[in-house]
C-alpha cells in the first residue's frame, strides 16, 4: 500500500508538467484516438480489423522464426518463497503484469484525490513484476501517464498499443518504454548466442536476439508516432525510447533501442517503414 500511496503522488507531482507539454498534447488530442479500438492483440480501425505491430514484424522482418530464446518462466520457483511473487506463467503472465499496470496507471491518471485512487485499487494484489516496475519508477522520477495506448499509421496499414509513455521528471521530456516480462536476463541480449543470426536488410548490423526484436517494436511505435502523430522526438533524442526487462530474480534492466534509428540515420528508419508499406 506504501508503495501505491508513493506512485499516486509522484503522478500528481507530475501531472502539471505533462499538460503543458506538447508531446502530451499531440498524443491526447489526435483524431486517430476516437477510431481505433483494440482488445489485447485484437486491433479495428473504424471498426475494421487490421494487423497489429506484433504480427506486422513477423511476417516482414523476422519471416516467422521463432525467438532464438523462448522465455523461461520464474514464477513456479519462487511462488512459494515470496508473497509478491509472479502469479502465471509466460504468456499468461505477460498480459496479467500489463493489465495490472495499466489499471494502476489510469487509476494515479484521473483519480482526484489519494482516497479515491486507493478505493479504485483496492484488493489489488501487486504482482511481483509489478511492484518492482513501480518501485523501479519511483526511484527514478517517470510516472506512467500513458499506458495500453493505442496509436495507428495509415501508411504502413499497423496499429499497436504503446506500453507506456512516462514523464522524465528530472529531465522534463516525454520517453517511450516497452515492457518485457520473464525472460532470462543473461540470455536476453548482453552476449551474443553461437546459433544467432543477422536481420534483413536495412537491419543487417543487428544480431537476431529478444531483445532486437523488443526494441524493433519500440522503434515501430515510435516511427509511427513520428509520421502520423507529429512527435519525432522518441527517434531523435537520446534515450526516449526504452525497452525494460523485468523479472523478480533479477529486477528491472532498462536499454535504449540501436543507435541504429538515431536522428543521423533517418534512412534506415525509413527503408524500415517502407518495408511495411509495400506488405498488402
Amino acid at each position: 500500500m506504501q508503495l501505491l500511496k508513493r506512485y499516486f503522488q509522484m503522478v500528481q507531482r507530475a501531472k502539471q508538467q505533462w499538460k503543458s507539454d506538447e508531446t502530451a498534447r499531440l498524443l491526447h488530442d489526435h483524431p486517430y484516438n476516437e477510431c481505433i479500438a483494440f482488445e489485447r492483440t485484437v486491433f479495428r480501425v473504424n471498426g475494421k480489423l487490421v494487423r497489429g505491430a506484433h504480427r506486422a514484424l513477423n511476417q516482414t522482418i523476422f519471416k516467422g522464426t521463432p525467438e532464438p530464446h523462448r522465455k523461461r518462466s520464474l514464477a513456479s520457483s519462487i511462488r512459494k518463497k515470496k508473497k509478491t511473487a509472479c502469479r502465471g506463467r509466460g504468456r499468461s503472465h505477460g498480459i496479467h503484469v500489463h493489465a495490472q499496470l495499466s489499471r494502476i496507471a489510469q487509476a494515479a491518471c484521473n483519480a482526484g484525490s489519494e482516497q479515491a485512487f486507493l478505493r479504485k485499487v483496492q484488493g489489488t494484489y501487486l504482482d511481483g513484476c509489478v511492484r518492482a516496475i513501480l518501485a523501479w519508477l519511483c526511484a527514478h522520477r517517470w510516472p506512467i501517464m500513458l499506458s495500453e495506448h493505442p496509436i495507428w499509421d495509415e501508411g504502413m496499414r499497423v496499429a499497436t498499443a504503446v506500453d507506456a509513455i512516462v514523464w522524465n521528471m528530472r529531465e522534463k521530456r516525454c520517453m517511450l518504454l516497452e515492457l518485457k516480462t520473464g525472460y532470462n536476463t543473461q540470455r536476453y541480449c548482453w552476449s551474443r548466442p553461437p546459433e544467432s543470426k543477422r536481420l534483413c536488410a536495412p537491419l543487417q548490423t543487428l544480431v537476431d536476439c529478444p531483445f532486437q526484436r523488443h526494441a524493433l517494436q519500440a522503434v515501430l511505435a515510435a516511427a509511427m508516432l513520428a509520421r502520423n502523430y507529429g512527435i519525432p522526438d522518441f527517434l531523435q533524442k537520446r534515450d526516449a525510447a526504452l525497452v525494460m526487462l523485468v523479472n523478480v530474480k533479477d529486477g528491472v534492466r532498462v536499454r535504449a533501442i540501436p543507435p541504429l534509428f538515431t536522428q543521423a540515420n533517418q534512412e534506415v528508419t525509413r527503408s524500415f517503414c517502407a518495408k511495411f508499406s509495400a506488405q498488402p
